[in-house]
């Protein structure tokens, strides 16, 4: 650590939840999607926001290191334990920006989870590729196309090379494939096959979630890996439709052969979740 630029040693002393990666480069871990941040002293750029009172405690934790107005939000997708601390954020952010699709989808979840009065959507938004600078650290901002959902960014800080993976990445985590908000389980398989092309072998990537036990960042291997669930979930669907196998057949699957470790969290990030959004996939 005595290598760390002294705002990033300060956060680590501050709270365990604030975590220094590489450069001026960092996450804060705590309920909803890893947020990652930039803080130096021309700039201060925020990954994700969480919910409203874990966004309330890393605002406080970054502030106290930088009074600077927040240059930019970057919303990896609209899911809102990744853009519900919003809000939190607005006032002290000169903009919000996400995918094109973003807005939409956020609107559209939010009607059915009768939310709309708490959204804070994205002031701006890009199509295929956004760069922008930040005091010497130039972000870049990818939409590889529908996988996790149809608004996915891969947001990287190109001189510290650490890449935000948003929910592309459940490290050892069955994940949601959001079916409803746009995503493509052969896009997704696509999208971390062209990351990891993308970026060199020591690139650091953040996740948005992980099992327990598993680390909430990582390598292109643990990328290789996740799409090698996702490559093996579409192959035992797609292989059971075409034996004229049910759904709900499929469904009773306890795991996948090689993938015995992978964790689950209740219905809603299980293999029979899964296996029902790769079949809704298949029969579009």
């Amino acid at each position: 650590s005595a290598l760390l630029p002294a705002p990033l040693k300060a956060l680590m002393m501050q709270s365990d939840r604030f975590r220094a990666l590489r450069g001026d480069v960092g996450i804060y871990v705590n309920r909803g999607g890893t947020i990652a941040w930039l803080n130096n002293s021309n700039a201060l750029a925020v990954v994700d926001t969480q919910y409203p009172d874990t966004a309330m405690d890393c605002l406080n934790g970054l502030y106290r290191q930088n009074e600077r107005m927040i240059d930019a939000v970057l919303n990896t997708h609209h899911h809102g334990d990744h853009t519900g601390g919003n809000g939190v954020f607005r006032p002290y952010t000169r903009e919000i920006l996400a995918h094109a699709n973003v807005p939409g989808l956020q609107r559209a979840a939010a009607e059915r989870q009768g939310s709309l009065n708490r959204q804070v959507y994205p002031d701006h938004v890009y199509r295929s590729s956004h760069m922008m600078d930040a005091g010497g650290e130039t972000i870049h901002l990818r939409h590889y196309g529908p996988a996790h959902t149809g608004g996915d960014s891969v947001i990287a800080f190109d001189k510290a090379n650490v890449v935000h993976m948003g929910d592309l990445m459940f490290n050892g985590l069955y994940p949601f494939i959001d079916i409803d908000g746009g995503a493509s389980v052969r896009g997704w398989i696509y999208t971390l096959r062209s990351v990891a092309g993308d970026f060199g072998s020591d690139t650091i990537y953040v996740f948005g979630h992980a099992g327990g036990g598993s680390e909430i960042t990582g390598s292109s291997r643990d990328l290789d890996a996740f799409r090698a669930y996702l490559e093996a979930l579409h192959a035992y669907v797609e292989s059971g439709m075409e034996a004229g196998k049910s759904l709900d057949e499929l469904k009773t699957a306890e795991s996948l052969p090689g993938f015995e470790s992978m964790q689950g969290a209740g219905t809603f990030l299980s293999l029979a979740a899964n296996v029902e959004a790769a079949w809704r996939d298949l029969n579009r």
